[in-house]
């Protein structure tokens, strides 16, 4: 009790430069909490998005993933739905799945009739209830990009697939403007509509379709920009496949928790191997490694800055620790000879630091979540790599709980840490030297 009180008298008998450390204490915890809750943001959006990209886990037939590319129909998984059915009743899956669903690609030649421009296209077939579930995915909550004014443009009202409109669907801007395609609905309400030109493996002979264009969606990167169109997978499955039943080329699942994607991936190839089916399994990390990688990147910054931040803080710490035993030798060969222990006077300081570390680190706290606040209520926007819509920057403070705590615990241990070199000086300090400064 006596050292603690010690400690606070010592805090406080240089006002400035104890504000001064208070002050740095609390900026660089505040700093810390604001770049941990924009990493967190970063982290969850971006799972976010790959997700509503590819799904979770997506089953292909062997080599589909490797060689698919060139004639995806070739791969196309033909008891599809009764293998979907299999996955959704499996009591380890089934209650893991939000969502099981298909995926059917292909490939051509899209030629508009009205330009006579034509040009290659790669199609995506969905279930459209199916592909609005992927495309709302948000289970952390985060602000919802459709809901600003600057993104109506991409997000009109109306779904990109509607099971009303079976033969319509969308394509890219790019591949819009390559087609010479124009939007508008004709006087009797009709629509533009395209001639696909695919190659199916039923037949020596292109299979023709007609695909009426709903609109054209902003695809991001201008490679799926230029060339990607979602189809209804019923009608993409006909003129593929015609005459059979729905054939995919990738079954595609939701899953209600990320966490569960590895015990689910297990259990898939389990079931593939219990029966000998010519299937393999691919994560949501291993289908965008990209995204990843990104990750670890920004990952490094923060480790980086972290390590800049702490040094500095150190230093200072440690220059008004080191300042106070200078200043107080005579006070510490007093106490030496008076029988207070060497243990006893490092403890004196080392409650300074952890005084400055409590006080800073919990002002930090505040003074970050309050920023935190504030940023939020100024809806800043900013347009991510690879997306083409704004997004609105946050900053995840409180929505897990180890951004604060693991800043809080990281300013105690530094200042501890620089406390401890100054402690360990003052401690052992001869009496007889200190009392003759």
């Amino acid at each position: 009790m006596t050292e603690l009180k010690l400690a606070f008298r010592n805090i406080f008998r240089h006002p400035q430069r104890t504000l001064a450390t208070f002050l740095a204490m609390a900026l660089a915890c505040a700093g810390l909490v604001l770049f941990g809750g924009y990493i967190l943001f970063i982290h969850l959006s971006g799972e976010t998005h790959a997700t509503m990209m590819v799904g979770h886990l997506q089953i292909f037939k062997r080599g589909f993933y490797e060689t698919g590319a060139g004639n995806p129909a070739a791969f196309a998984i033909e008891d599809y739905e009764p293998l979907r059915q299999r996955l959704i009743q499996d009591p380890e899956i089934g209650p893991r799945a939000s969502l099981v669903t298909g995926m059917l690609v292909l490939s051509g030649i899209a030629r508009n009739p009205e330009s006579k421009n034509s040009a290659p296209f790669i199609a995506q077939g969905w279930v459209p209830a199916d592909l609005a579930r992927l495309q709302e995915w948000n289970p952390y909550q985060l602000f919802d990009m459709r809901q600003l004014a600057v993104n109506r443009v991409f997000f009109p009202t109306e779904p990109e697939l509607d099971a009303s409109e079976p033969k319509a669907g969308t394509l890219g801007v790019g591949l819009a403007r390559i087609l010479g395609m124009d939007l508008q609905r004709q006087a009797d309400g009709s629509r533009a509509r395209l001639e696909l030109l695919c190659a199916s493996p039923l037949s020596a002979t292109p299979r023709i379709g007609v695909l009426y264009v709903r609109r054209a969606v902003p695809r991001g990167l201008k490679a799926f920009d230029d060339r990607l169109i979602f189809l209804p997978l019923d009608y993409a499955s006909r003129l593929m496949f015609p005459g059979q039943g729905t054939q995919v080329t990738a079954i595609v699942m939701l899953l209600n928790r990320v966490e569960d994607v590895p015990a689910v991936a297990a259990r898939l190839k389990e079931i593939i191997a219990q029966q000998g089916l010519e299937l393999e399994v691919k994560t949501w990390i291993e289908l965008l490694p990209v995204h990843q990688q990104a990750i670890r990147m920004i990952d490094l910054f923060f480790y980086f800055s972290l390590a800049i931040v702490a040094v500095v803080l150190a230093f200072m710490i440690y220059n008004t620790i080191m300042m106070g035993v200078l200043e107080r030798t005579r006070e510490i060969g007093t106490l030496r000879a008076m029988g207070a222990s060497r243990k006893r006077v490092s403890t004196v300081f080392l409650l300074e630091g952890l005084i400055l570390g409590l006080a800073g680190g919990g002002t930090g706290i505040v003074l970050g979540g309050v920023s935190a606040w504030l940023i939020d209520a100024a809806e800043i926007l900013y347009q991510p790599p690879t997306i083409p819509f704004l997004i609105k920057l946050e900053i995840l403070v409180f929505q897990d709980w180890r951004v604060p705590l693991l800043a809080y615990i990281g300013c105690l241990a530094v200042a501890l840490a620089a406390a401890y070199l100054p402690a360990r000086k003052a401690s052992r300090l001869f009496i007889a030297e200190a009392l003759r400064r």
